[in-house]
């Protein structure tokens, strides 16, 4: 099975099949003790805040990484809580994607692989996860 991944409530709603296929999908809800998951019988969760979804999600997996999948509102706040030390970014060619757009960082970058339509980067900051997430574990 993949590593989790953390996928905000608009952008789980957003996907056309869910869940994501062999990982653990952990979705961040202000409903999460009411959320009503499809009877997949895949591992799913809802949890109330990023923190917690990343907490949840280590206990997963033997490699310590959890994704975070979207929307922009999660980024926003992964972004600005110092949550996540790695970015890995489609930047795709595409005019019809009209007003979605990744938040604003600025960290040192790489190209690591580039196709007809679209380029995925890297970018790493240089920390591990920040404070605000140590903060949350001691809660």
């Amino acid at each position: 099975m993949g590593s989790p991944c953390i996928i905000g409530r608009k952008a789980w709603e957003s996907l056309p099949k869910k869940p994501l296929p062999g990982r653990f999908n952990i979705i961040v809800t202000k409903n999460h003790k009411n959320f009503a998951f499809p009877n997949t019988g895949h591992s799913l969760a809802a949890c109330e805040s990023v923190e917690k979804a990343i907490g949840l999600g280590k206990q997963f997996t033997e490699t310590g990484k959890v994704f975070v999948c979207g929307g922009n509102q999660i980024y926003s706040y992964c972004l600005s809580h110092d949550l996540i030390d790695r970015i890995l970014v489609s930047e795709v060619d595409d005019d019809t994607a009209e007003g979605i757009h990744f938040p604003a960082f600025n960290w040192e970058g790489k190209t690591v692989r580039e196709f007809p339509k679209f380029t995925v980067r890297e970018y790493h900051r240089s920390s591990l996860l920040g404070k605000a997430y140590d903060e949350a574990l001691s809660d």
